[in-house]
């Protein structure tokens, strides 16, 4: 068994992982970064595209963005943590432009532009609008200040002692060798967990880890039924590739295979529009078999080709390669899962409720309420991992250390995982649960099938239970399925709960917002008998 002591071990390998881990270590703390795969190399962060959220136009205000930020996410948003976010989004801009990220500038200035939902343009993205341009510079800062970054750790329990978390308990994904994690404040930067949908935008592994240990130690989740679909994942010519959202404010189109524009008939009249909106409008069109198989006509043929090659060089990129005139290319889109704007419940520094345990990134709720604005999952990302970083620096030092005897018995418990493998193939398992969550829990939902999904759900988190394996590869798919598992009860049973429709969650069985009797949070927690339950909270307005 391998035991790692620091001040601060940060678990997780993104974005929000890597700034926490630099703040904690300039703060003055011992840090360890802790991560299933390889920090600034894997993960969403390599995937996504570069668009960071900033209020850098002459116009503009920190005030202005968190306006539209709150009223974005339909005023569920924790107010504080929007505050906060939107006043030091440029300083954190600035600070990966002066670490060598290579934003788009135009006269000397950080290049905006503009998305819907954002009343001036915001959005700042990088030369070739792939966030590796901005993870790489981040992991130099990493590397640069020493910092240990342990690799291809499965984080699987959560140390608490005494009311306060000290740790954490996993085991090498290669070797199966167990690694105790004790320091004096855990910040959890796992991502989210949209791999719990048949259809996500996510790379594999983004299964809900860091939800499920907060659960499981008592942490309460907040607004997880508020799911973001990416409204244009493209399916050709190219897959695993998302279409800019700096192509509608320029003009990209939607078309059903009859050739007619169906969102001009919305009440919106324009593709431009918030994602929620874009989701469910080609959804519909999907379902309702007006789709070309499970997608709908992209059209780029309004759009210059200086501002297409400027504002989607990937894109571009691709039209080249295939030889595709892009003005008359039918790129073919659809909605996948792709955030979650809920998570564990923290407050404007990132802490949680349980002394010791910090959360940011997506892995973390709040800032979001019931819908995110594109570009700004970065800007959180950099903006709380620099606040939970100090803050956990400040109050790491001089904590008792963990019992060894609850060191041993979580030990004991992931270890019990390795056994011979049952007959069950958690991999079939794992196709059930995201199919049912794709489509009970998915983007239009009703009272019905939200039950039918819960009991389906329930089902594979007992077959979950029995899996195991003698493999370490084996092991983590099933420890991987059972936190998929409770991450997906969450989310069924936060829907289920909320009888309206608002932002990302739509009931067609409720389909009118109430303000009245649900302008309110949900918590989703773990009771002492292990079942999830939900209540109601108010709105964060002020700490």
């Amino acid at each position: 068994m391998q035991e790692v002591r620091s001040d601060v071990v940060v678990i997780g390998g993104g974005a929000a992982a890597m700034r926490a881990a630099i703040a904690a270590h300039d703060a003055g703390a011992r840090t360890v970064i802790v991560s299933k795969q390889t920090p600034g190399y894997s993960g969403n962060t390599v995937i996504a595209r570069s668009g960071h959220s900033a209020p850098f136009h002459p116009q503009d205000a920190p005030a202005i963005f968190a306006e539209d930020v709150l009223r974005g996410g339909e005023w569920l948003n924790h107010r504080p943590m929007v505050e906060a976010m939107c006043r030091e989004a440029c300083a954190r801009l600035e600070e990966l432009v002066a670490w060598g990220v290579p934003f788009l500038t135009r006269n000397g200035r950080l290049e905006t532009q503009p998305s819907a939902g954002h009343r001036l343009p915001r959005g700042c993205y990088t030369v070739r609008n792939v966030a590796t341009e901005v993870a790489r510079p981040v992991r130099a800062q990493v590397d640069r200040r020493g910092i240990a970054v342990l690799d291809h750790l499965m984080m699987q329990e959560l140390l608490v002692d005494r009311g306060r978390c000290g740790g954490a308990v996993g085991f090498h994904r290669t070797t199966g060798e167990p690694y105790v994690v004790l320091a004096g404040a855990v910040i959890l930067a796992t991502g989210g967990g949209a791999e719990v949908y048949a259809q996500t935008t996510n790379v594999s592994g983004v299964t809900g880890d860091g939800l499920a240990m907060a659960l499981r130690a008592g942490v309460a989740l907040v607004d997880m039924e508020f799911v973001q679909y990416y409204p244009v994942a493209l399916r050709w010519p190219v897959t695993r590739l998302l279409a800019s959202p700096t192509l509608f404010p320029l003009g990209a189109k939607l078309y059903n295979k009859h050739g007619e524009r169906f969102m001009a008939a919305l009440p919106q009249g324009t593709e431009n529009v918030t994602r929620d909106i874009r989701a469910r409008a080609i959804f519909r069109e999907i379902a309702a078999g007006r789709g070309i198989g499970d997608a709908v006509v992209l059209s780029l043929a309004d759009i210059p080709e200086a501002d297409f090659r400027r504002y989607a060089p990937d894109m571009a990129h691709i039209a080249e390669l295939k030889k595709l005139d892009y003005r008359t290319a039918r790129f073919l889109v659809r909605p996948e899962a792709h955030f979650f704007c809920g998570g564990i419940r923290t407050d404007a520094w990132g802490a949680t409720a349980l002394p010791g345990l910090y959360a940011v990134g997506e892995v973390a709720g709040g800032c979001h309420g019931a819908n995110r604005l594109a570009n700004n999952a970065f800007t959180e990302c950099y903006v709380f991992g620099k606040r939970a970083g100090e803050h956990a620096a400040g109050t790491a030092k001089g904590v008792p250390a963990v019992s060894r005897a609850l060191v041993r018995e979580q030990v004991q418990a992931v270890q019990r995982r390795f056994q011979p493998a049952t007959a069950l193939d958690p991999r079939e398992v794992r196709r059930r649960l995201r199919q049912a969550m794709w489509e009970h829990v998915g983007i239009i939902r009703q009272g019905a099938t939200l039950q039918q999904a819960l009991a389906e759900i329930r089902a594979c988190g007992e077959a979950a239970q029995a899996c195991g394996g003698t493999r370490p590869a084996e092991v983590a798919r099933c420890l991987e399925l059972s936190n998929l598992c409770l991450v997906a009860e969450a989310i069924a049973l936060a829907a289920l709960t909320r009888q309206e429709s608002r932002g990302t969650h739509y009931r067609e069985d409720f389909p009118a917002k109430d303000d009245t009797a649900w302008r309110c949070n949900l918590l989703v927690c773990r009771a002492a008998d292990g079942t999830l339950q939900v209540q109601r909270t108010p709105v964060v307005e002020a700490e």
